[in-house]
């Protein structure tokens, strides 16, 4: 027994000594092919799908590195990508020449989306992970379809590409996808009529809504699967009908850790970035030039028609919800891109709501918009409209931003205001710099600061100069505090208050006023719950009906 042992012990050394000489290399899975395409431009799509397929089913990772050159994308055709697959389109352009099909997508459509798991479809984010695409221009040829399409995804990058030459459609599609970036990437080119209903982003990102045809590509699996963890990152947007977002939403369904940043938008119709339901997000360090509109932050759709009731997360909303997200330190110029922006501009909009009763699919529910961050930011209003405009907000800060009113275009909506409050509370507008720069022209009842409807908000140590009307106007509000604001060459009133109760206003420096210093249309002095240590020189009469 024991020579036995012994010779047991002995080749197991010797097994031990030979796998020390010759490594086995046991992660197979961990390692990356390189798989060379080299075809013909009429044999382009076939040979990609073939070597896409090939890495399918294979236990490595792939890097697929197609040839330099241009190639077509033809009628019937379309690209198609898997798990663990990297693609170098280096020096690549591929035209869509076709107008029937997404030019590239996950999967294929029928086994696995439509039919797969008994016509389930992937649930969640459990479709296909881990896939980069390096460069590559891709052109949409002028179709009406989008150049790449992701569904029910995880771990995806895109770094490097070009998109352009689309007509009414969007350039990449995202739904249901986590751990999405898309970096360093360029967006021109949209062919299309502008109409105030069209939402053609280049790049949109969708909750997977379970009614009507949003979305229909990923079917039948609509999941009201949010976004999650997705960054677009130093991209340049030009020529645009809109660049980043969202413009569905879904009770209590949030996209979560959204990040847009370091982005430029130059020339969109419409607006630049568009959230809808984001929590624990950011919008930082974007430049937004020459647009129709900068940033909408949004928990509800005003006309109810993209936002849907839950048939999963349920539909009660009683106390609105703090989106703990921040939109800062973006540069934003408002010129009308070509004249088609004809809704109200603005820079910045939160806007949310609260419903009585059920409109639509929407049921009674406060969705008012929260817990948003709104700091040094610089907007310049060049036509009517709204530097930051809150409307049906609550509980947010607006801190450190800078609003150049210098008015020279005309949109439909009116007169603006570099800020403006409606229907919105509990609120803190802090230590702004708002200027108004505009003669004459299109902005005769411009405010600095405007309330209206909105009860119980801090407005403090903000910098106005030149309002055309008011340098601060209140109406028709309550409980809200003017305290250590600097109000200069107002053209109507330093504080103008109309039909308000319970308002303290102390502290204020109003200087040069053609109005009064401090005005109010309320006879009984208790609609002023405190007025004390205010500074009024070179205006007219320090209040009337006082």
């Amino acid at each position: 027994m024991k020579k036995t042992a012994k010779r047991i012990t002995a080749i197991i050394i010797s097994i031990l000594f030979i796998f020390t000489m010759f490594p086995v290399q046991v992660f197979a899975a961990t390692e990356t092919k390189v798989l060379n395409l080299k075809c013909s431009d009429k044999n382009f799509a076939y040979e990609f799908n073939n070597l896409s397929d090939y890495a399918r089913y294979g236990n490595k990772k792939y890097l697929i590195k197609v040839k330099p050159g241009t190639y077509h994308v033809r009628r019937g055709q379309q690209l198609r990508l898997y798990s663990n697959t990297t693609v170098d389109f280096t020096r690549v352009k591929i035209i869509h020449s076709a107008n029937d099909n997404t030019l590239l997508r996950l999967g294929r459509r029928g086994d696995d989306w439509d039919n797969y798991n008994k016509g389930k479809g992937h649930p969640g984010y459990t479709g296909f992970k881990n896939i980069k695409i390096i460069g590559g221009t891709f052109d949409g040829g002028g179709n009406s379809q989008a150049l790449m399409r992701f569904g029910h995804s995880s771990n995806i990058t895109i770094e490097g590409s070009s998109f352009k030459n689309v007509k009414n459609a969007h350039m990449i599609e995202i739904g249901a996808c986590k751990n999405f970036v898309i970096k360093k990437c360029s967006f021109s080119g949209f062919k299309g009529k502008w109409t105030v209903s069209t939402n053609y982003e280049a790049i949109q990102f969708e909750c997977l809504t379970p009614t009507g045809n949003h979305f229909s590509a990923y079917t039948p699996n609509k999941d009201e699967t949010p976004c999650k963890n997705c960054t677009v990152e130093s991209c340049n947007f030009k020529n645009l009908q809109r660049g980043i977002g969202t413009h569905t939403g879904i009770v209590n369904s949030y996209f979560t850790g959204m990040k847009f940043i370091k982005n430029k938008f130059e020339n969109i119709t419409g607006y630049a970035i568009s959230a809808v339901n984001y929590k624990n997000s950011k919008i930082n360090g974007n430049t937004i030039k020459n647009c129709g509109a900068g940033i909408v932050f949004k928990t509800s759709i005003l006309d109810h028609k993209n936002f849907y009731a839950s048939k999963k997360s349920g539909n009660k909303h009683k106390k609105y919800v703090k989106m703990k997200s921040q939109i800062n330190n973006n540069k934003i110029t408002l010129n009308s891109y070509k004249g088609k922006y004809k809704n109200v501009a603005y820079g910045i909009q939160l806007f949310g709501e609260k419903l009585k009763k059920k409109s639509g699919s929407v049921p009674a529910g406060d969705f008012r918009c929260a817990g948003v961050t709104v700091k040094g930011n610089t907007v310049n209003l060049n036509f009517t409209g709204y530097g930051i405009w809150l409307w049906g907000a609550m509980a947010n800060t607006v801190q450190g931003n800078t609003v150049n009113a210098n008015i020279k275009k005309k949109a439909s909506g009116g007169n603006g205001d570099p800020i403006r409050l409606q229907g919105s509370g509990k609120n803190t507008v802090k230590g702004n710099k708002l200027y108004n720069k505009t003669k004459g022209g299109y902005a005769s009842n411009l405010n600095g600061i405007t309330l209206y409807s909105s009860p119980s908000n801090k407005i403090i140590s903000n910098k106005i100069s030149k309002a055309k009307k008011d340098g601060i106007n209140v109406g028709y509000s309550k409980g809200n505090t003017i305290s250590g604001n600097k109000i200069s060459g107002s053209g109507n009133n330093g504080i103008g208050l109309y039909g308000v109760k319970s308002t303290v206003i102390t502290g204020n420096t109003v200087k040069s006023s053609k109005g009064y210093g401090i005005y109010t249309s309320t006879a009984k002095k208790r609609a002023i719950k405190t007025e004390s240590k205010n500074k009024i020189s070179k205006s007219g009469k320090r209040a009337k009906n006082w």
